[in-house]
């Protein structure tokens, strides 16, 4: 599993405890994201618009992935062998794509 869905697993997993008197879901920083508790549901769909992604382009998702990872572009070019333009670029699809199906997501919800 990639990074994000391990944090996003957890984080569903974890939701659970707080009905139980839990409190914070605590993430380390190493891990690239911070989930706040109270929005179970954006994480959820941030999860299903990953898994999407996943499966249309397994490269971008790697961006999108290296990109939470807190790596940078440069990084992420040597990292996947291609050019920091390439990087740019996919980075900036894979953006709106999410922006887009993110939105979708949320209106299918309402």
């Amino acid at each position: 599993a990639t990074l994000m869905e391990r944090i996003l697993k957890e984080h569903a997993r974890r939701k659970g405890a707080q009905k139980r008197g839990g409190g914070f879901v605590r993430v380390s920083f190493d891990d690239g994201i911070a989930v706040v508790p109270g929005r179970d549901e954006d994480a959820d769909t941030l999860y299903r618009a990953l898994a999407e992604l996943r499966a249309l382009d397994p490269d971008l998702a790697r961006v999108v992935d290296y990109s939470f990872a807190g790596l940078t572009q440069v990084e992420m070019a040597e990292l996947l062998e291609v050019s920091e333009r390439k990087v740019r670029a996919d980075w900036a699809w894979a953006r709106s794509w999410l922006r887009t199906k993110i939105a979708s997501l949320e209106a299918d919800v309402r």
